[in-house]
């Protein structure tokens, strides 16, 4: 069985973390997993994303 990916980029201030919150509350959405690649001191994006199934994992590492 092959599952859909997609991959949202682009520059800081884009839209990418509003696109996402968009498409999060289609309820076709609702079993969706979402890996958030964060760069940087201090992660936040994660923050940021409205779920309403709050499961969330901070890998300090930065590696999957």
């Amino acid at each position: 069985m092959r599952l859909p990916v997609s991959i949202i980029t682009g520059f800081l201030g884009s839209g990418k973390t509003t696109l996402l919150n968009r498409l999060l509350q289609d309820p076709a959405m609702a079993g969706a997993a979402v890996i958030i690649n964060e760069f940087g001191e201090i992660g936040l994006d994660h923050l940021l994303i409205a779920t309403p199934n709050e499961n969330t994992v901070l890998l300090a590492s930065g590696c999957i």
